[in-house]
């Protein structure tokens, strides 16, 4: 995500929200945002279910040599 910094809200005057589609806010300028009367919104635990689904996923994938073992299925020997 890029930065909302004092620079990009001057360059903004219109700007009612900021949405943040990911768990931080930091690198959001809040003071700014505050003194400009913008509302700040996130997103937090969103995806953290899916994030841990996939690194279990992962984990037996490295752990069980899945990808190895697929290459040999695959290649008919």
């Amino acid at each position: 995500m890029a930065r909302v910094d004092t620079e990009l809200i001057d360059n903004l005057p219109k700007v009612e929200i900021v949405s943040s589609f990911n768990v931080g806010l930091d690198k959001i300028d809040l003071a700014k945002c505050r003194e400009k009367r913008i509302r700040v919104i996130n997103s937090p635990n969103v995806l953290t279910e899916d994030v841990v689904d996939l690194e279990i996923g992962l984990i037996l994938v490295v752990l069980r040599r899945l990808c190895k073992s697929d290459r040999y299925v695959r290649s008919g020997k």
